[in-house]
């Protein structure tokens, strides 16, 4: 739920900015990051190490 809230209220306005002033093609690049640390989520990230 807290990740629906960042990634749903602060990262469109962010990637929105950043097409307006860049280019649409690098407002793109702006969730890649949050893609990555999903799929590492999924990947490893959930594993609790003992």
């Amino acid at each position: 739920m807290v990740m629906a809230v960042v990634g749903g209220a602060i990262f469109p306005p962010l990637m929105g900015w950043v097409a307006d002033t860049y280019g649409m093609a690098k407002g793109f690049l702006v969730p890649i990051p949050l893609f990555i640390f999903i799929l590492h989520y999924a990947v490893k990230g959930h594993k609790i190490i003992a």
